[in-house]
């Protein structure tokens, strides 16, 4: 019946406007709870005894990760590496593995005192950049070493929801300048196709966009559904919205 068609879109409106409301919250909740580069290398250098950093990194970051991880030449250590791994400004790992880490021994250590530019500012810079070249990422790779020009750089690594890696830039960790201009590596099938032609925004929230214009899309439809029903059940004709498509008798 006409009734129970008005209901049932009645509770979806409901639902469509709860949802944004919902969505919203979960990607604020966590945001609270991460932590910079730098915040968490104090944190680490607790515990370092002395050793020497090497590198870092942080993996998916939205922006920043819930955990990084130190590298550290510690001649104390078995294998002469200790990683340090921190998460909610906590040490959560503190180990010295023997194997996988051989690279490290041929590093540079990083000088702690030359470093200016955190996690959130190489975000800001990698966020601009993919602003710019109109690619929405969901995910940010972080890491740090020092290059082979003797100064630490920022590498940060934009990944799509897929985690498939979609550019690449690399950042002064000393000056914030751009050392390597965001590198397009491949185009993610879910920022390349879509059913409705639109000018693409990029950065992290790119997709969040799209996500408003599907929801307001059905809203709009379901609203319009909804009040040419009631006109209907009232004036016995409907000039409003589309027909209902259910088969209610």
């Amino acid at each position: 019946m006409a009734n129970v068609s008005l209901l049932r879109n009645l509770e979806h409106v409901r639902l469509i406007f709860l949802v944004p409301v919902v969505l919203f919250a979960a990607l604020a909740a966590p945001a609270s709870a991460q932590q910079t580069a730098y915040g968490a290398l104090f944190t680490a250098g607790k515990s370092a005894l002395g050793a020497r950093l090497v590198g870092l990194s942080g993996e998916r970051g939205s922006p920043q990760p819930q955990e990084w991880k130190f590298y550290y030449l510690d001649p104390s250590a078995r294998g002469g590496v200790r990683e340090i791994i921190v998460a909610n400004r906590e040490v959560t790992s503190n180990r010295t593995p023997l194997r996988g880490f051989s690279d490290l021994g041929s590093r540079a250590a990083i000088n702690l005192g030359s470093l200016k530019v955190d996690s959130d500012r190489a975000f800001q810079i990698a966020e601009a950049q993919a602003v710019q070249r109109k690619i929405a990422f969901h995910w940010v790779d972080y890491s740090m070493r020092v290059a082979a020009d003797g100064y630490p750089r920022w590498t940060l690594l934009l990944l799509d929801n897929m985690g498939v890696p979609l550019g690449s830039l690399e950042i002064s960790a000393e000056t914030g300048a751009v050392v390597s201009a965001l590198n397009i590596q491949t185009l993610s099938p879910t920022t390349t196709t879509t059913s409705t032609p639109r000018q693409p925004i990029g950065g992290l929230l790119g997709t969040l966009r799209d996500i408003g214009i599907g929801v307001g899309t059905t809203t709009s439809n379901i609203v319009l559904r909804t009040v040419g029903t009631g006109q209907e059940i009232l004036t016995g004709e409907r000039t409003i919205g589309p027909k209902d498509d259910s088969n209610d008798e």
